[in-house]
């Protein structure tokens, strides 16, 4: 029987793991575009950083 409620809560913490997972991945594909934006920017502004002897 304790065996049976530890599998049962294992489950059950998996499924709000997995919820949590995918809630996290699906804010990071709505914000990809943001992400990719202000990627592309670092890369233009970087080098004026890096080589400004």
């Amino acid at each position: 029987m304790d065996l049976h409620c530890s599998i049962l809560n294992f489950y059950e913490a998996y499924d709000i793991l997995f919820v949590i997972y995918h809630n996290a991945l699906y804010e990071f594909l709505t914000s990809i575009n943001i992400g990719y934006m202000l990627y592309i920017l670092y890369i233009l502004i970087s080098p004026k950083f890096y080589y400004k002897d």
